[in-house]
């Protein structure tokens, strides 16, 4: 029998097994099927009268060929064992063939080993190994195995990267397919098309090449899922079921078909897209929106073998396809862009990462929010605890050294000017004005003056560097966390900020970043001349965004060691407070110690001029009736009279005939230095 009728003779026949479409043909030896085996399992190749076979099922050739013997289809006894199909590329060990969706043979696959390793060539029929596939491109051959596919189409079809593997997946009972290219191929003509709108699983061999490939296929089959079973680097389908691998196994450790949305924290997203090899997970945090972005520091890792695993960081705007581009190309730089398809996975990110943001619910039923003991504050009617507080006035007018000594007393946890404060095991300090030199001098001045010791530990300096608070976030996030800082100082709002002060979007970018924190924080700004007095400089946002605001004025004569201030609140939780008084009592020696004392009463030169004060100033002299208050002070006698009626400030002390006297309550003087 020639070797062209005995693969004929090893055919069951049957359209729909899986000998009629591969390279496999039934063993004689085995029992269970018409003509052997019911799974086949013969590696089988005929050229003329040499022959070579191989039983995937473990029989030996001497067995084999004896059976056949018994059937008549092999010579007599005497006949030599088949000798393999050599060439100049070595001995043919097996031959695969590719066959169009109307079982019509397209091309042959042969595999040759020699000394030299293995080799493949291409032979179309009726031609030799030698010449190849001819005018027949390797992306216009069908897919091996596609008579499976179109067979069963409610399967599930299995890419493997080449037909040893597609083989023995198919061997396991799965629909398995593969290209005539391999990892090399980059092109696909219509080889694809039987798979589209199929569920789709590729399975990419353990390599850098197999996983670029299969992302590559992922880029033209955006429905597949991925399976990445553990096999030795390099190793295949083949491999993994050789090892004992089963199905089961391998639908345990199948991917979902698209992305993973998390959310670690309430300003961070984590988006993991599943690629052939592994996964690309995008982490966005510190997000801040504004009218026309959305940005975020994006970090990117690429979970995958072969792949740099250092990280790539960048801050985005997830609202500008422009900015995209560029991070796409610095991406593609760093970990090559023909295998993972990048622009589809940074746009994907970003979109399920604006989309997801847009979406979240922070909104609480109130009935459900238990009610506080009492207000919390950092530095007791100053500085509410955990939220941004901005001190601003002109410059020289202490402002820098007051919050310096106000961090000193809550890292003691003393009192600070009369004002209970919170004990806090760190205070940091972000400074874009002076040098840490300068901000280590300002404190131990302090120190000396009260008599302390210098902090052994826990008051923190850090330079600005020139970098935005917001884009180094993450950085202070983590010192907050190390560190125990309860208290941050950011000194001065026009650096920290990164942009213009009157634009909205660069005081919300620092404000809210500080108040994601989660630390109380006091912003040291400025105002442009004495008058504007109200808000800070910039934007209203300096004022709305926070929940305390406090003006500094301070007036020091020529040459004087001595500074008079006066902190004004102009934003509180609960109502304004009185004006705080101090007394900065420098040293005559630059580095000698520096005192800050409360003043009982608020100094002349700084007292801002009002009808209550005038009044009180009268009444600190004598006792009057409304009439001469309004004669000596020029202000209507109905004002006066009003304001006589209902501020506590004044009592009345009798009444003589149509007149009411009026003097100073008992506590005015120490109510109004506070």
């Amino acid at each position: 029998m020639t070797g062209a009728e005995l693969s004929r003779a090893l055919q069951c026949g049957r359209p729909s097994c899986k000998c009629s479409h591969s390279a496999l043909r039934h063993c004689p030896v085995t029992s269970g099927h018409s003509h052997g085996d019911s799974d086949p399992s013969l590696s089988f190749t005929a050229s003329g009268d040499k022959t070579l076979m191989k039983c995937h099922a473990g029989c030996s050739q001497d067995d084999v060929i004896a059976e056949l013997r018994q059937r008549g289809w092999w010579g007599s006894s005497a006949e030599p064992t088949p000798t393999p199909i050599r060439s100049g590329r070595g001995s043919l060990v097996t031959s695969y063939e590719f066959r169009d969706a109307a079982g019509e043979l397209v091309a042959e696959h042969g595999r040759f080993e020699s000394e030299q390793g293995k080799s493949f060539a291409w032979r179309v029929p009726g031609k030799d190994w030698r010449d190849g596939l001819g005018s027949i491109g390797v992306h216009d051959l069908p897919l091996y195995g596609l008579r499976g596919v179109l067979e069963d189409a409610g399967a599930p079809v299995w890419v493997v990267e080449g037909e040893k593997a597609a083989d023995a997946a198919r061997a396991a009972g799965l629909v398995a397919v593969c290209l005539g290219g391999g990892a090399a191929q980059k092109t696909f003509g219509n080889t694809l098309d039987p798979l589209r709108g199929r569920d789709v699983i590729l399975w990419p061999d353990n390599d850098e090449a197999g996983a670029a490939f299969m992302g590559r296929l992922a880029g033209l089959l955006p429905q597949a899922r991925y399976v990445r079973p553990v096999v030795p680097q390099k190793g295949d389908a083949w491999d993994y079921f050789n090892a004992g691998g089963t199905v089961a196994g391998l639908h345990e450790l199948l991917s979902e078909p698209g992305a993973t949305v998390t959310i670690p924290d309430r300003d961070a997203i984590t988006i993991s897209l599943p690629v052939p090899a592994g996964d690309v997970r995008f982490e966005f945090t510190n997000m801040v929106q504004s009218v026309r972005s959305l940005e975020a520091e994006m970090r990117v890792m690429v979970l995958v073998p072969g792949k740099r695993p250092t990280p790539y960081s960048t801050r985005v705007n997830l609202q500008s396809s422009s900015a995209r581009e560029g991070i796409r190309r610095e991406i593609e730089g760093i970990y090559g862009k023909t295998d993972l398809g990048w622009p589809a996975l940074l746009a994907e990110a970003c979109d399920l990462a604006k989309e997801t943001w847009r979406g979240l619910d922070y909104s609480v039923d109130l009935s459900a929010v238990a009610l506080p003991e009492e207000r919390r504050w950092a530095v007791e009617h100053f500085a509410p605890e955990g939220l941004v507080t901005i001190v601003f006035g002109m410059g020289g007018s202490g402002k820098s050294l007051v919050c310096a000594d106000m961090a000193l007393h809550c890292l003691y946890g003393m009192d600070w000017k009369g004002k209970r404060t919170r004990q806090t095991p760190g205070v940091l300090v972000i400074d874009y004005e002076d040098a840490e030199d300068e901000w280590r001098l300002r404190v131990q001045q302090l120190c000396d003056g009260y008599g302390w010791q210098f902090p052994e530990q826990g008051y923190r300096y850090m330079p600005g560097r020139a970098v935005p608070v917001a884009d180094q976030i993450v950085q202070i996030r983590r010192l907050v966390a190390e560190h125990h800082i309860g208290l941050v100082v950011v000194d001065s709002a026009a650096s920290a900020c990164g942009g213009d002060l009157l634009d909205t979007t660069a005081a919300a970018r620092l404000i809210n970043a500080l108040t994601d924190l989660g630390t109380t924080s006091i912003i040291i700004a400025h105002n442009t001349k004495a008058e504007d007095s109200k808000y800070p400089y910039g934007n209203i946002f300096w004022h709305n965004l926070v929940r305390a605001t406090h003006y500094i004025e301070s007036e020091q004569a020529e040459g004087s060691s001595v500074m008079d201030s006066v902190l004004y609140n102009r934003k509180a939780n609960r109502g304004l407070q009185k004006p705080l008084s101090i007394h900065i009592n420098f040293s005559p020696e630059d580095t000698g110690p520096v005192t800050i004392d409360l003043l009982a009463r608020m100094p002349e030169k700084l007292r801002k001029p009002s009808m209550k004060g005038d009044l009180e100033a009268m009444l600190r002299d004598g006792e009057y009736d409304a009439t001469s208050l309004a004669e000596a002070t020029g202000y209507t006698r109905a004002r006066v009279a009003e304001m006589l009626r209902t501020d506590q400030t004044f009592a009345f002390a009798r009444r003589d005939g149509k007149r009411t006297i009026y003097k100073l309550a008992e506590n005015v003087s120490i109510q109004s230095s506070m």
